[in-house]
């Protein structure tokens, strides 16, 4: 798991944390004195285990300052300071969804407010740098054109495959947006150069910024695992361009454990934003 998608669960974890009642939420559970919090990762180990981690300073807001650990057994939990009867059904993996239908896209080309001035500014404008170096002096209503026409074959397409369009959680709105492939100069059947992010508001969908194809992967891995053809980590991507929709920040060094008997591993690998 990358340390992107980790963070992206604390945050998620802190939120519910803020909406939620008692010591037993949505993915996690705290220890008697709320000075802990127990979180299901998501993944699993060789023996098809669910790997949790203790954050070992439940009320750090920077994650990066946090102290969190592998926890091997629910005894070790007991001696961390958890409830016994609490720990009994060890959390679930997080829920960034309430209904599963929201993670197909569904909407025509007559639902897109494509004429918002700002955002298309926005996009073509100030995020200019975020595109291939030939388009530094392309003229903004060519880039315009281009991102029209990938609206309109991504919604073509989804409604021939539903998985086209790609589902990602916005931590900043605890909303479903949602990723195409802008291809500017690429054919479909190829990698596209960029990603657009659209989602909805007041009942019409608008196109909010873009991203490169490793960072919307990020963005999509909280969901599921991808396996669109178009959608694919990039390692070769320069992370001076990026423009992540949750800001990544640096990375942590490494993960302690909470206990010395761990049956296994845990590797978390950075990835760094602007």
């Amino acid at each position: 798991m990358g340390v992107v998608q980790l963070k992206a669960i604390f945050e998620k974890v802190a939120y519910e944390q803020k909406n939620t009642s008692g010591n037993i939420g949505n993915g996690y559970i705290l220890s008697n004195d709320r000075t802990k919090c127990l979180v299901n990762t998501g993944l699993m180990d060789v023996y098809n285990n669910d790997i949790y981690v203790i954050d070992k300073t439940n009320s750090e807001k920077d994650f990066h300052r946090k102290e969190i650990a592998i926890v091997s057994s629910k005894a070790a939990l007991v001696n961390l300071g958890f409830n016994r009867q609490d720990i009994k059904v060890m959390p679930g993996p997080i829920k960034f969804y309430d209904d599963k239908s929201s993670l197909i896209f569904s909407g025509t080309i007559d639902e897109f407010d494509l004429e918002d001035d700002y955002r298309l500014n926005h996009i073509i404008n100030e995020r200019r740098d975020r595109f291939p170096e030939e388009y530094a002096n392309v003229p903004s209503d060519i880039i315009c054109d281009k991102i029209k026409s990938a609206i309109h074959k991504a919604i073509k397409i989804s409604s021939r495959d539903y998985k086209y369009i790609v589902p990602m959680y916005n931590l900043k709105t605890n909303k479903i947006q949602y990723l195409m492939p802008l291809h500017l100069d690429r054919s479909i059947d190829e990698a596209p150069e960029l990603t657009i992010v659209i989602g909805e508001r007041n009942g019409f969908w608008c196109v909010y910024t873009i991203l490169n194809t490793d960072d919307a992967y990020d963005n999509a891995r909280l969901l599921c695992r991808p396996d669109n053809t178009w959608l694919s980590a990039n390692k070769d991507i320069d992370k001076s361009k990026c423009d992540t929709v949750e800001d990544d920040e640096d990375c942590i060094d490494s993960i302690d454990r909470a206990d010395e008997a761990v049956g296994y591993e845990c590797t978390l690998e950075g990835n760094t934003g602007d």
